[in-house]
């Protein structure tokens, strides 16, 4: 699982992005950034490939996807779409299936709840990047 540090730091990083005044926030909670983040600060080298992408979910599928010339670009032809100026969108299939991104595979519903749709799927590639790898840490340090 992604890293409960990183986790937070998503969280507050992503409440704030909506904001106006990010940068008087992020000076607010300098301090507490500063007191986590040495934990945080290890090198790390993750030597797997994890992808969250209109091709879909998880880089075998995608991949194969790619190699059969799909493209993960759809027009936006429904009535619903009428205001928007832009005709062609590039979405994430979300679903059950393979290959579909289901957001509770990575996080829990109270986190879904608090964070956007890209954090929550930054989170996923992250962990496919590391399942992907085959690292599985064995202790609570090499988290």
């Amino acid at each position: 699982m992604f890293s409960q540090c990183s986790r937070d730091l998503l969280k507050i990083v992503n409440i704030h992005l909506r904001s106006p005044n990010l940068n008087l926030h992020l000076q607010n909670h300098r301090r507490a950034f500063s007191k986590s983040l040495p934990t945080c600060r290890r090198k790390v080298v993750v030597t797997g490939i994890g992808l969250v992408s209109p091709l879909g979910v998880g880089a075998q599928f995608a991949w194969k996807r790619l190699l059969q010339g799909d493209s993960g670009i759809t027009s936006l032809d429904g009535e619903e779409y009428g205001g928007v100026p832009c005709k062609v969108a590039a979405c994430v299939p979300r679903g059950d299936e393979e290959g579909q991104f289901n957001e509770e595979r990575f996080v829990s519903k109270s986190e879904i709840k608090s964070m956007s749709s890209a954090t929550v799927m930054a989170i996923g590639a992250a962990e496919l990047a590391i399942k992907d790898s085959g690292w599985s840490p064995q202790s609570e340090q090499d988290r």
